[in-house]
């Protein structure tokens, strides 16, 4: 009994801490990976709804084109954090045709914390061919990944980032969404104690058996 107790508190320790996966464009996320809020930051917008890039879905967007007064928006991670890791740490989820974002960790893409990515910049970014997006240029049926690594923005080492600013490049801005390539959940920390508990007790409860024995 003691034994069925300490194999099934091992299997909830490591479940707990476990994420689900989404592949896009042969980059592998994590379900929490992808940004959770989105606002306007400065100047104005035609539209200021830029709930569109919340999430992974590319059946919706938001846009900080020139088409919609070239906004500078701020992008929020609440149940997760990016990691400023090896390699990329972030990618910009976008339709194809866009061809550059500016992304900065002020909102006043100071000098030393923000940089422009496109595919010439970010040789690491991913245009791949996407399933049924909802394009608002309708010119290109591919998709793309910018990839940004935090070190290009100032960022030390293992710094860990709740909020991005992003700007157009280019006169087309829509975002599918972003998601970070490197992160850490804030979700998964919440259960680990009571797991912790579970397994440190069945380990008391196996030793007290074989002091019985």
């Amino acid at each position: 009994m003691t034994g069925k107790l300490i194999a099934s508190a091992l299997a909830l320790s490591l479940s707990a801490g476990s994420a689900g996966a989404l592949t896009l464009g042969g980059v592998n996320f994590a379900d929490d990976a992808f940004a959770d809020a989105a606002s306007l930051s400065s100047g104005t917008a035609v539209n200021p709804d830029f709930s569109g890039l919340i999430g992974a879905s590319n059946q919706s967007f938001a846009d900080i084109g020139a088409g919609n007064g070239s906004p500078v928006i701020r992008v929020d991670f609440t149940d997760n954090l990016v990691v400023n890791a090896v390699g990329i740490d972030l990618y910009i989820y976008a339709p194809g045709e866009v061809f550059a974002f500016g992304v900065s960790l002020t909102p006043g893409f100071d000098t030393g914390t923000a940089a422009t990515f496109n595919l010439v910049a970010s040789p690491d970014t991913v245009l791949f061919a996407d399933t049924a997006p909802i394009n608002p240029y309708g010119f290109n049926s591919n998709s793309i990944l910018f990839a940004v690594d935090l070190d290009a923005l100032g960022a030390a080492p293992g710094a860990e980032v709740a909020s991005i600013y992003l700007s157009r490049g280019d006169t087309e801005g829509a975002i599918y969404g972003v998601g970070a390539a490197n992160s850490r959940s804030l979700a998964s920390a919440v259960p680990l104690p009571a797991t912790a508990w579970l397994l440190g007790a069945a380990v008391a409860g196996l030793a007290a058996a074989r002091r019985r024995g």
